[in-house]
């Protein structure tokens, strides 16, 4: 029986009334299906439990709570001492994995019972032994979540621009003061990360922070070997690489929530447009508390010019300045904005390692309704936020995380929604105002078949 059930020779000897069979079964797991099995037995006042019985069950050692049950219920019901023995070495034959079909044969041969008496039948027996197994096995373990189960739990899905339009009105109305910020993918199914973990990931190195800061200072390394001059400080020139596309820890969102919208149903890259998009947005701030005013977050004012974060070596010193746990959202915004930057009202979230401790995932778990592991979350977004329902206003939490929102664009939507945006003014010529936006268009369409007309 199970293996993890060894109740004491005192618990056996209070087997002797049948509430403290019920308190047993109780105490002991599965205590449902052992509940559940105690109520076949006949209400009758059971002798006590001979003394030789209770010492071959202590002998068996390890009988299951549902056993010592039934073995208090078969003896009640017998007269023949030798009928007995036979019942107790149900205890030491049921050890393995065949203890109902011990328990029946064990009773086959008991003939001496109370007359009068309504005993439970072989069937009664197996029934409820059946059910106490069955509660008592461990469940299989579950399969990993992926990005998209952690951002489905709590997303609105949309499946038209009308109410595509109505969720963007309905969450900037209940959480506008939090200072949103906005990010839209073309693959509702990726995780929330930069291009510096992406490379990472598929060159299947860590994406720790040690990591992130060894590939860092080679770009500094390497920008010093080019002559590059960093007249504007260390992080502009993270974000002049991320212009150039070279991998970097930097994030792009918008301030607008119609060019996060662009983002998730734009043509950059055909084969997605078949898939479903995905816009999500960030408080800069976690939600005030009760009677707690909270002045509108203003942009991340880093300490200097230089990657700050670099002397944040251990998870300690990353705690204490809330570098990746969730609790402010620094967005970015470079002293001089280039044009590409000014048309997309764009900042730069920073990518971090994310710091999930157990507080954090009993929060989670409170907010979702289900358990999830740390690596989970750490998988589907490098930016923490709690996941909050975007038509409420976000509620304050104990661990003062900033709440995160999703809304999922259904694919059949995507055309309507490039279309709505194109009479905004919301176009790849408008987004990329620049020689690289022109450039990156005619490579993907190829402007010589498009010139002789055959595209």
């Amino acid at each position: 029986m199970m293996e993890s059930l060894r109740p004491s020779f005192a618990a056996m000897e209070s087997l002797k009334s049948s509430a403290a069979v019920a308190a047993m079964a109780e105490a002991t797991r599965p205590s449902l299906a052992a509940s559940e099995g105690l109520t076949i037995l006949p209400s009758i006042e059971r002798p006590p439990l001979p003394a030789s019985l209770i010492a071959m069950a202590e002998a068996a050692s390890r009988p299951s709570a549902a056993t010592l049950a039934a073995i208090e219920a078969a003896s009640a019901a017998i007269l023949d001492q030798a009928a007995l023995s036979k019942i107790a070495s149900i205890a030491e034959l049921s050890r393995g994995g065949s203890g109902i079909n011990t328990i029946a044969s064990g009773l086959s041969g008991v003939n001496g019972r109370l007359p009068g008496l309504n005993y439970p039948s072989f069937a009664d027996w197996e029934t409820a032994l059946s059910k106490t197994l069955a509660g008592s096995r461990r469940p299989k373990p579950r399969r990993n979540r992926k990005p998209s189960d952690f951002f489905g739990s709590f997303e609105v899905e949309v499946a038209s621009l009308k109410q595509l339009l109505r969720a963007l009105s309905v969450l900037q109305q209940k959480n506008s003061a939090l200072g949103l910020v906005w990010r839209g993918q073309q693959n509702a199914d990726w995780p929330v990360n930069s291009s510096l973990t992406r490379a990472l990931r598929a060159a299947e190195h860590g994406s720790d922070e040690s990591r992130l800061i060894a590939v860092e200072r080679f770009q500094l390394a390497a920008g010093d070997q080019w002559g590059i001059v960093r007249n504007a400080g260390e992080m502009a020139f993270f974000a002049e690489l991320q212009h150039q596309g070279a991998p970097t820890r930097l994030i792009d969102v918008s301030l607008d929530p119609e060019i996060a919208a662009w983002f998730a149903v734009s043509l950059n890259h055909d084969e997605h447009d078949a898939a479903d998009g995905r816009i999500v947005a960030w408080g800069r701030s976690a939600a005030p508390r009760r009677n707690q005013t909270i002045e509108p977050p203003s942009f991340f004012a880093p300490p200097g010019t230089n990657a700050f974060w670099h002397q944040w070596s251990d998870a300690e010193s990353r705690r204490t300045n809330d570098w990746g746990t969730g609790r402010a959202v620094p967005a970015w915004q470079p002293p001089a904005l280039n044009g590409r930057m000014r048309a997309q009202r764009a900042a730069f979230l920073f990518d971090a390692e994310p710091i999930v401790d157990d507080d954090l995932l009993e929060l989670f778990a409170t907010n979702l309704g289900e358990t999830w592991r740390a690596r989970e979350i750490a998988q589907s977004t490098r930016v923490l936020g709690l996941p909050a329902a975007h038509d409420v206003k976000a509620k304050p939490n104990t661990e003062n995380v900033v709440p995160m929102f999703s809304i999922r664009i259904a694919a059949d939507v995507k055309r309507d929604v490039r279309k709505y945006l194109e009479t905004k003014g919301l176009t790849e010529n408008s987004i990329y105002p620049d020689w690289a936006g022109l450039v990156s268009y005619l490579r993907r369409v190829s402007a010589v078949e498009t010139g002789l007309g055959k595209a």
